[in-house]
């Protein structure tokens, strides 16, 4: 079997023909320059990876392709950008044409916003398309779309069905389709928008053939003759011709065919007298395929009604009128008046004149999901169901509804038409992800909890980013499918990480905050213990392990710190004027550690004459340099231990005394004349 690469190889030498055969024709017939959008997917799954086969994310290896491939890409070809899902998450309106086509003029611009761009929503890729097309300029040249991506629309619309909206804007378009793993059949399902144009798809399952794909389709879409459309006959058939399982699950899909196949068994016509019990969507179907509850009493009489829970089921009854109740989903309950024979079995079918609803998802989401229904719209709600009950269906009735899917911070709308005898298929797929965090290395002791943050990209919020929700537990959250910042933070730490979550993924992540618990104390020696009162201290630390190196200061005198677990060289300084120490420690994560100071240092008392008001006081070290002065009547400092000068200033006088000050001393020196 041929690899992708060696196929695209082959293709490259039928490029490289199309090409010379359509440079020649372009002279002879002097037609405009070719034209083409790139629109490139914007969805939080273009952060995930080749099969693992590469170091970098779906998003980089296109981006990079992309701006190579354009370097070949000849002047006076013009070339568009458009996206998707890349300014706003969860949203399927977030199309953008960013970009018409501009010939090389423009090709700085184009690489500038190809490099601007951040996955992080949904996939709304028909609109983008439909939206791409009209922005192609009109002309005799060449017109294509080059759409590159990793997944099918998740906003309930059929990209094959849009070929004829693609057409009337630009009838001579071609669509191009690189898809970057895509899963199952998804790249055979896209040939219905991509073959009945003319243009190619390419499957691209491993990183190192993306940059050759991206190079073949914009060589094909910068050729400058017209490719031929392929003959009706060739056509693909589109969504609305396929089993109804296919469709994406995203998409609230419609069918009038009953829902049970098969023969309904014969009624009973002799023997003791009961009922028949059946209810349909509508007039001529058979029952639905699931139970429901009924209710029956007789017409006259205080006996109490008989209650059964089935589907096409019979009931024993006595002869005579009974009124029969049905319920069922959240259509409107059903009574019904009934005359029973006399013996056999009496049929009583109820015609709900309602659609099924219905959707099948894994067991942990159909237990604990929540789906909301409204009827018309968002302002009149009108049932909470779990996501479980709508395995087998639940009766709807005719209208426009809403289903929607989730709560809290993670909700999809699925607008939907309710037509009597239709199924309504919300699918299989639950549109959302659940990501987990469990916390390591947080500093157990802490005064404050390690609390994990999620953002989500927002451009028009501060710093870029939104804040979605926050927990002091971890946990698993519910969110949207895109592209999040993980942000755990203990008092001034904090550890990030991203992630890239596709519908129906339950990723879970470890962060480590790596947080050490740090308390600091010091203190004076001996009699300088007893004595020192309120003198402050201050603590420093210096980061030895980063560069440059943090720095962290407080001024609580017993400091209880939170800190990044690294190498540290800390400084107490103990009072205002020169004690200090200095200790150098290793912190690991999690731990918990005690440092205590002792400083080398003694308290120094100044005392000046009596009844003088007027007073300066200076203090010198053994060399003459100053070291502290103040204007205090008695000050009180605690020194570092060794040998000072201290001068008295007052009414034209200077006094000066040497002092020799031992750790742990308490001295009190008396200045007078």
């Amino acid at each position: 079997m041929q690899s992708v690469v060696s196929r695209l190889f082959g293709a490259f030498a039928a490029a490289a023909i199309a090409l010379a055969a359509g440079a020649a024709s372009a002279v002879a017939q002097g037609s405009d320059p070719a034209a083409a959008i790139i629109v490139l997917d914007g969805s939080g799954s273009m952060w995930a990876r080749l099969d693992g086969d590469s170091k970098q994310a779906k998003f980089y290896l296109a981006r990079d392709a992309l701006k190579a491939s354009l370097g070949q890409v000849k002047g006076d070809v013009r070339i568009g950008f458009a996206a998707f899902g890349h300014r706003r998450q969860g949203d399927c309106s977030d199309v953008q044409v960013a970009m018409p086509p501009e010939n090389q003029d423009g090709r700085e611009r184009l690489t500038g916003l190809i490099d601007k761009h951040n996955p992080r929503g949904r996939s709304p890729l028909t609109a983008t398309l439909k939206e791409a097309a009209k922005a192609l300029p009109k002309g005799s040249g060449p017109r294509s779309l080059i759409l590159v991506h990793d997944d099918l629309d998740n906003c309930s619309q059929d990209p094959c069905a849009a070929l004829a909206d693609l057409r009337a804007a630009h009838p001579g378009v071609v669509v191009h389709a690189i898809g970057l793993g895509l899963k199952g059949d998804d790249a055979q399902r896209l040939q219905c928008l991509v073959k009945p144009t003319g243009g190619r798809l390419i499957d691209v399952q491993a990183a190192s053939a993306v940059n050759a794909a991206i190079d073949e389709v914009m060589k094909l879409a910068s050729a400058t003759t017209v490719a031929p459309a392929a003959p009706a006959a060739t056509r693909q058939p589109t969504a609305d011709a396929r089993p109804a399982a296919t469709v994406r699950p995203a998409a609230a899909v419609a069918t009038t065919s009953p829902p049970v196949a098969g023969q309904r068994l014969a009624l009973r016509k002799d023997g003791p007298s009961a009922v028949r019990l059946a209810t349909l969507l509508s007039a001529g179907q058979s029952p639905i395929a699931r139970d429901v509850r009924w209710s029956i009493k007789a017409a006259t009489g205080a006996a109490e009604p008989l209650s059964a829970i089935g589907q096409d089921i019979s009931v024993p009854l006595a002869a005579g009128a009974h009124v029969v109740e049905v319920r069922d989903g959240i259509a409107p309950v059903k009574f019904v008046a009934i005359n029973v024979a006399a013996s056999g079995e009496t049929a009583v079918d109820v015609v709900l004149d309602a659609a099924l609803v219905r959707a099948r998802y894994p067991a942990d989401v159909a237990a604990a999901g929540r789906i909301q229904f409204f009827e018309g719209d968002l302002s009149r709600p009108a049932a909470v169901l779990s996501a479980g009950e709508l395995a087998a269906g639940i009766a709807v009735p005719p209208g426009p509804w809403i289903a929607r899917l989730g709560d809290g911070i993670a909700t999809h709308n699925v607008p939907f038409e309710a037509r009597p005898g239709a199924t309504i298929d919300l699918g299989n797929t639950w549109p959302f992800s659940r990501l987990t965090i469990a916390v390591t290395g947080a500093a157990k002791q802490s005064r404050f909890p390690a609390t994990v943050i999620l953002f989500e990209d927002d451009p028009d919020a501060p710093r870029g980013r939104r804040e979605i929700k926050r927990s002091t537990a971890g946990g698993t959250m519910v969110v949207a499918p895109g592209t999040y910042a993980v942000v755990v933070r203990q008092g001034s730490i904090e550890a990030r990480d991203r992630v890239a979550l596709t519908a129906g993924a339950s990723v879970q992540r470890t962060v480590t905050v790596a947080a050490a618990r740090l308390t600091l104390a010091s203190r004076l020696p001996g009699a300088g213990a007893a004595a020192d009162g309120n003198e402050p201290v201050a603590y420093r630390l210096e980061r030895l392990d980063v560069v440059p190196p943090d720095v962290i200061t407080t001024n609580r005198r017993l400091a209880e710190l939170d800190v990044p677990a690294g190498r540290y060289r800390i400084e107490a300084r103990h009072g205002l004027v020169n004690a200090r120490a200095t200790r150098e420690v290793t912190l690991a994560a999690g731990q918990t550690a005690n440092v205590t100071f002792d400083q080398q240092a003694g308290l120094l008392r100044l005392v000046g004459p009596a009844g003088v008001a007027d007073l300066l006081w200076e203090l010198r070290d053994e060399s003459g340099h100053p070291l502290w002065s103040t204007a205090q009547i008695a000050p009180v400092a605690t020194l570092q231990a060794g040998r000072y000068l201290v001068r008295l200033d007052y009414r034209g006088r200077k006094l000066e005394r040497r002092l020799d000050l031992r750790a742990g001393e308490v001295r009190t020196l008396d200045i007078k004349d």
